[in-house]
């Protein structure tokens, strides 16, 4: 996991948004930004070599990328195989980012003598609940709101209510397909703060860039709300992608603060209006109309180049294998370790896991493994009947042994006998050999 912590902001924030129909641009990170675009499109153009159907090359593309994702087996299924890593049956791998985030940095310490009271927005608000109800096991006090999204009827639902942990999911493809739809969700997150979330309460919300100067100045505004603010890529979050978490620790909310906290939601609900009543043809290029501050700037810069670079390896990584030869053999590889990697994961946090034995080829595909099932049958067949062979050999040395010795002491008994004439007796009974005794050598059975 690599998480950052953003500096603390202890300036009063005006927001004075700017909307123009001008297109919005990145803020920070350009050079970043072109150089991911061009390696993906180079990924691309060598998933096309052999390939003519859109669909096929398409696929072919998406298989790439999740044969280089590190820890992509704990969620998806392993190749050949009707099974993931976990055992654990969430929709997505939000349940195991948030497991992992909330075990990382302690989140839920601060609620081992408190009850939460938990306000849950997304499309995948199941696993989040599901992942608190795991970790919160024994806590059967605990108050659970969950919606799929954020609408005009969200504020009477939850009007009545004070949240110390909100969850906040925004759709990944909302920052690819529409920049400003994915502000207004940052917006819509800031209004539920300021209005809905207790002193000292946690937020986790799930973001995919942070490259944009409207984006940038909602989290500056978060920083000078909250004692902590975490910038926070899990393990087991997609590394091909840009998705990250913004984790804001103990929420300050005092008296002095109303006054401002009036000022933000009758402004960050006009900026909402304006757009929608514009059918949504503005552009939101930024909340703070004045720059932000060079070290803050930095900071998300750094945060950028360090995730992106993590990114780009990857990248160079997979495209050194796609022009092998033997790019078959090394993908199997890669697949491989990407197993090991995933179980590790599953075993550092506790997460019932299926272990997949290395003797047969997993990363065939079904049809294949079904020969090598039957394969392994035949050979466990085979090595039965080895067995049963051994002990049936070492049984037979066993009785023959035995005979051997009751024989001898039985000749030797007669021996005696012939030598002793006070010893002479009509009564043989002791020089019979005990045929119970063969009856009891005799009972060993090969199932």
């Amino acid at each position: 996991m690599s998480y950052y912590i953003l500096p603390k902001n202890h300036n009063k924030v005006d927001i004075s948004p700017i909307m123009t129909n001008t297109k919005i641009k990145p803020y920070i990170s350009n050079t970043l930004i072109n150089y991911h675009n061009s390696v993906k499109n180079e990924i691309y153009q060598l998933c096309c070599k052999n390939l003519n159907d859109d669909e096929k090359i398409i696929a072919f593309y998406n298989e790439m990328m999740k044969n280089i994702n590190p820890y992509e087996y704990v969620f998806s299924k392993v190749p050949g195989s009707v099974f993931s890593v976990s055992k654990l049956k969430p929709k997505s791998i939000l349940f195991y980012d948030l497991f992992e985030i909330i075990q990382t940095i302690n989140i839920l310490d601060s609620f081992k003598n408190d009850n939460m009271n938990s306000l849950i927005i997304g499309k995948n608000y199941e696993d989040s609940l599901e992942c608190l109800e795991i970790l919160r096991e024994y806590y059967t006090d605990d108050n659970f709101f969950c919606y799929t999204e954020y609408n005009s009827n969200l504020h009477n639902w939850i009007k009545n209510n004070k949240f110390n942990f909100i969850i906040y999911e925004i759709d990944e493809m909302m920052s690819t397909t529409n920049n400003n739809n994915y502000i207004i969700n940052l917006l819509e997150i800031l209004l539920i703060v300021i209005n809905y979330l207790k002193q000292n309460g946690v937020v986790i919300i799930k973001i995919e860039n942070m490259f944009y100067k409207s984006i940038i100045d909602i989290i500056y505004i978060f920083c000078s709300l909250f004692e902590k603010t975490y910038i926070i890529k899990p393990n087991t979050s997609n590394i091909t992608t840009f998705d990250k978490y913004i984790v804001l620790k103990k929420f300050h909310l005092t008296s002095d603060k109303f006054d401002l906290f009036y000022s933000y939601t009758k402004t960050i609900q006009e900026i909402i209006d304006y757009y929608k009543n514009n059918n949504e043809s503005i552009n939101i290029n930024s909340i703070i109309d004045y720059d932000l501050p060079y070290h803050f700037l930095n900071k998300i810069d750094d945060i950028n180049l360090i995730i992106g670079q993590q990114q780009l390896q990857v990248f160079v990584h997979l495209i050194n294998i796609l022009k092998l030869e033997n790019k078959e053999e090394k993908l199997e590889l890669l697949k491989k370790n990407n197993l090991q990697k995933s179980v590790q994961w599953c075993e550092k946090h506790r997460i019932p896991c299926n272990k997949f034995s290395e003797k047969i080829n997993i990363f065939l595909p079904l049809k294949e493994n079904k020969q090598s099932s039957s394969f392994v049958e035949n050979e466990i067949e085979c090595n039965i009947k080895r067995i049963r062979n051994v002990v049936e050999n070492v049984l037979e040395n066993i009785v023959e042994n035995v005979l051997e010795n009751i024989i001898s002491n039985n000749c030797m008994n007669n021996d005696c006998n012939n030598r002793s004439d006070d010893n002479i007796s009509d009564d043989n009974s002791n020089n019979d050999i005990d045929t119970n005794e063969y009856d009891n050598y005799f009972e060993f059975s090969i199932s």
